[in-house]
């Protein structure tokens, strides 16, 4: 009856609210419908028997876990793929933004300009003119700028038409080459190889002729001051001699057809280079030689010699005064030195006396006090008259040694002076002997004349047989007109990098700016 009508009132109402309570989510256990509440805690809501069933609710409850997660990051990765589709389109708005802040602010500073230069008394008018002024500066720098584009242009087309005549030539060349025999060919990479070592050389020379201008100049700057005029011109023709050879050597070397000629021209001309060398060589020490001879034979003849003498004169008065003085005085220092001596003898004696006289008195009486004292202050006093005689002595034999010195000195100065009209002979021997070996070399001078003379007349006559020949001059012509278009085309190009519009069309640019800025403020 209890059970039933316990029953009963689970399947009523409740009845405050009338609901219909839900019987399968309100288990019978043992204890009623509800469970006690024990100490255990959640564990108790815990099934015991963990049975298949058990499982397979714990892996659709994981399973269920991920599949909201992966729910939910799908979701957070669509979000993250839609804000990256529009972060191109927010960074080109960023960058419109920035621009139409950038033009702003420019606005802002031109209303901020024109207010201060009215603020400050200014005009419109001469706000206008500078305006006018502005125009006029960008279309000056715009037709400038359009004119050296448009030199750049005509130099860009010059140099492809160059570039394109080189290759024409080239092509040509190279048509010419294959028209050759072997023998010809042969020949003409011989030739070819003998130009490039001539150039070489050419170039070696032209280095060598740079050092001898050098040495041409400061040989005139040393022989503007100097009085010798003769040796100047001469060697200054030599070397406008070896200039106009050097020329003629160059001419050859350049028109030269046949190996043996070559050879021989370039042997002579080598051997005429080494003589000019030794010939300058020598002509060069001659010139220091002769330099130091009239240097010397001027300091024997200038008044300075003269003085000199007079000076050389009063010394060796004054070394025979000393002589005719030095007896007298070596005599008086000998006195000195014996009555010195025989003081100090004297004061030996006294002091030995007194030393003996102490030791009897300490012998007999043991020694009383003030005799004691007296005796030592007589012995105090020897003793310091010893040491003045001594320092005496020392001072006496130092300056002895100082006059011996200074008496060989003299000796050897009077042996040395005494001897002028030797020397006079010896330096004009030198100066006859100097004479006769220029005397000699102008001859040989004469003699390396002739020489080039003889050679420059070769030269002529090969130069003359060289004429003749026509693939020669070809060559040459070609060679010089190839020379010309590089040359020319290096300018080009030199031209065209100082024509560099850079800096100008920055400047055009930055006023076009400003002019544009002023425009937007009214």
């Amino acid at each position: 009856m209890a059970t039933s009508s316990r029953i009963l009132s689970s399947r009523a109402g409740r009845p405050m609210s009338s609901a219909v309570p839900m019987t399968a989510s309100r288990p019978i256990t043992s204890t009623g419908l509800v469970a006690p509440k024990t100490s255990r805690g959640r564990s108790a809501l815990r099934r015991q028997v963990q049975d298949k069933s058990y499982w397979l609710g714990v892996l659709r409850a994981k399973m269920n876990e991920l599949k909201s997660e992966i729910t939910r990051l799908s979701k957070e990765c669509e979000n993250m793929r839609r804000e990256e589709s529009q972060i191109g389109a927010m960074q080109r708005k960023a960058e419109t933004l920035a621009k139409e802040l950038n033009n702003l602010s420019h606005e802002l500073a031109v209303y901020n300009e024109f207010t201060d230069r009215m603020r400050s008394g200014e005009s419109v008018d001469d706000v206008n003119e500078d305006i006018n002024s502005l125009i006029a500066e960008n279309e000056e720098l715009s037709s400038r700028l359009e004119i050296a584009f448009e030199e750049k242009k005509k130099k860009e087309a010059l140099v492809k038409n160059y570039e394109a005549e080189i290759k024409r030539i080239v092509s040509s060349w190279n048509n010419m080459r294959r028209l050759f025999s072997v023998e010809e060919l042969e020949n003409f990479e011989s030739l070819e190889k003998e130009n490039k070592e001539l150039s070489a050389e050419c170039d070696r020379l032209e280095r060598e002729i740079i050092v001898w201008k050098e040495k041409k100049r400061k040989l005139e700057a040393i022989n503007e001051s100097s009085s010798d005029n003769f040796l100047r011109r001469e060697l200054l023709q030599a070397l406008v001699k070896l200039r106009s050879l050097e020329k003629q050597r160059n001419d050859l070397l350049n028109e030269t057809n046949t190996e043996d000629e070559r050879g021989r021209l370039l042997a002579q001309i080598k051997r005429d280079n080494h003589e000019i060398v030794k010939m300058e060589a020598r002509i060069d020490e001659l010139k220091s030689q002769m330099v130091n001879i009239k240097d010397e034979i001027e300091a024997f003849d200038d008044m300075d010699a003269i003085e000199k003498y007079k000076e050389l004169k009063k010394k060796e008065e004054t070394i025979e005064e000393f002589f005719s003085a030095f007896e007298v005085q070596k005599e008086e220092e000998i006195r000195k030195l014996r009555f010195y001596g025989e003081s100090v003898n004297e004061l030996l004696a006294k002091i030995s006396k007194f030393l003996a006289h102490i030791e009897a008195l300490n012998a007999t009486s043991g020694g009383e006090g003030d005799t004691k004292a007296n005796i030592l202050d007589e012995k105090r006093k020897l003793e310091l008259d010893l040491n003045k005689i001594e320092q005496l002595e020392s001072k006496i034999t130092t300056e002895l040694d100082s006059l011996q010195k200074k008496i060989k000195q003299l000796e050897t100065d009077i042996e040395t002076y005494t001897d002028i009209p030797k020397l006079k002979e010896e330096m004009e021997s030198k100066a006859k002997e100097l004479e006769n070996e220029k005397n000699d070399f102008s001859g040989r001078k004469l003699k390396a004349k002739r020489d080039h003379e003889e050679l420059s007349k070769k030269c002529d006559h090969l130069k003359s047989s060289l004429e003749e020949n026509n693939i020669v001059s070809k060559m040459h012509a070609l060679e010089e007109k190839l020379q010309k278009i590089l040359s020319s085309k290096e300018a080009l190009r030199a031209e065209i990098n100082a024509y560099d519009n850079t800096f100008l069309k920055g400047q055009v640019m930055d006023s076009i700016k400003k002019y544009n800025e002023k425009l937007l403020g009214f």
